[in-house]
């Protein structure tokens, strides 16, 4: 990379101004899952541990 590709990739990062993105399952497994933790009903470890045996699961699917 050369700095005309730098200046050309920092106009485009500076310009945005909406976030752009699309629900994904692991995102909606993450957002579903960690409910609990913050309600304090599960431990991190135990939230972490779900999160990441549905998102194993979903994956292998």
């Amino acid at each position: 990379m050369n700095e005309a590709h730098l200046d050309l990739l920092d106009g485009i990062v500076t310009a945005a101004v909406h976030p752009v993105g699309q629900s994904t399952k692991i995102g909606d497994i993450i957002r579903e899952e960690s409910k609990a933790f913050f309600t304090g009903q599960k431990s991190a470890e135990a939230v972490a541990k779900l999160i990441q045996n549905k998102v194993t699961t979903y994956l292998n699917e």
